[in-house]
Formats: structure tokens, C-alpha cells, sequence
């Protein structure tokens, strides 16, 4: 299984669509802070006890790379999440997963831009299709009248979101050298650390359930 790519990215595109689908169920049942602190909180926990050695071995590079590990679970993980779960009290699931589409756009532009990464003609057919859809999908199936059309205020978060986890993509390029997993631990330990303070501002202002 792990030395078949295509099949982790179809696993990994199921999974995205079924928690497109849980944003929907999670309305009106719990906050969207809320589930985005318990769910790093159980990832963080699940993968610290499995991984504390591996964690312990590599804890001074991981420790060499804090702020950027914090920035990329703050944005990729926590940022993602946080509007994620928030469209869905505006976009349906099915709004929800397909404007995801604008990642692999976003990532392309972002490493056109940054890192000066050459885009293939066939790469910029996959960008205009790609752009053409997600038009399609948030303008409700005319495009034509997209100025005139007011955007449902999920559809426009899921598109930020998109961004938010293009960076966090593109920033996977110099992450730190060790395990994928041990990253991904670290990853989630941070993603609940910048959790916290939004969870705090959710209960603050009395939205918290």
C-alpha cells in the first residue's frame, strides 16, 4: 500500500469528502472551535503515546524547526479546520468538498510565484479546468454572472481555507528531516496548541457547545 501513491491520494480524497460531510452533520451539534480542538486533541494524544519514542529521538530537530512547524499546523491544520467547519453553517457538502478543487491551483500558482517552478502547458490546461469548475460550482452553474452574483459566505471561507492549506503544502518542501509520521505528530501537537486561543475566544463571546 504505501509504495502506491495513487492509492493514498484516492484513500486521502475519500477521507477529505467524508469530513466535508461531517461539517454539515457537526451544525447545530458542536462549535466549530470546539471540534477542531477535540480533534487535534485526540490526534495529538493517540500519536504522542504511539510515536514518544521516535518523538524523543527526534525531538532536537523538530525543536530547530518550532516556529515553522507552528505556522504550518496554525495555518494548514488549525486555520483550515477552523473555516472549514464554519462554511458549513453556509455551503452544503457537497459545495464544501468540490470548491476544494481550488488547492491544486493555489499550490501551482504559489510554487509558479515562489519558488520560480516552471508550469507546464499541460499543467496550465489542469489550472484553467480546475478554476473553470470551481467558477461553475460557486456560482451555482453560471459563471457568465459572476459579478452579478452575491457569494454564499461558506463558499467564500472554503476558498480561504484553500489557500491557508495551498501555503501549508507548499511549505512541505523544507520540512524537517525526519519520519513522516513523528512529522505529522508534531504537526498535530501544534495544530492543538493554535487551537486553544481561538477555543478561548468561541467561549469568550458565548458560542461555545
Amino acid at each position: 500500500v504505501w509504495n502506491r501513491a495513487w492509492l493514498l491520494l484516492v484513500m486521502a480524497t475519500l477521507l477529505f469528502g467524508a469530513n466535508g460531510v461531517a461539517s454539515r452533520l457537526a451544525v447545530g451539534r458542536i462549535t466549530p472551535m470546539s471540534l477542531v480542538f477535540c480533534r487535534w486533541l485526540l490526534v495529538c494524544t493517540a500519536l504522542s503515546i504511539a510515536l514518544r519514542s521516535a518523538l524523543a529521538r527526534d525531538r532536537n530537530v523538530l525543536l530547530a524547526s518550532k516556529w515553522r512547524i507552528l505556522a504550518m499546523a496554525g495555518l494548514g491544520f488549525t486555520g483550515f479546520s477552523t473555516l472549514f467547519y464554519m462554511a458549513g453553517y453556509w455551503s452544503t457538502a457537497l459545495n464544501i468538498t468540490l470548491i476544494q478543487a481550488s488547492i491544486p491551483p493555489f499550490v501551482l500558482a504559489g510554487a509558479a510565484l515562489s519558488r520560480k517552478v516552471r508550469v507546464t502547458p499541460m499543467q496550465l490546461v489542469g489550472l484553467v479546468v480546475t478554476l473553470a469548475g470551481v467558477a461553475l460550482i460557486a456560482t451555482h452553474g453560471e459563471p457568465l454572472r459572476i459579478a452579478e452574483i452575491q457569494f454564499n459566505p461558506g463558499d467564500i471561507l472554503i476558498l480561504i481555507a484553500c489557500a491557508l492549506y495551498a501555503g501549508y503544502t507548499l511549505a512541505l518542501r523544507e520540512r524537517p528531516a525526519v519520519p513522516p509520521l513523528v512529522f505529522f505528530a508534531a504537526l498535530a501537537i501544534a495544530a492543538f496548541l493554535t487551537s486553544i486561543p481561538a477555543l478561548c475566544v468561541e467561549i469568550g463571546i458565548g458560542r461555545f457547545h
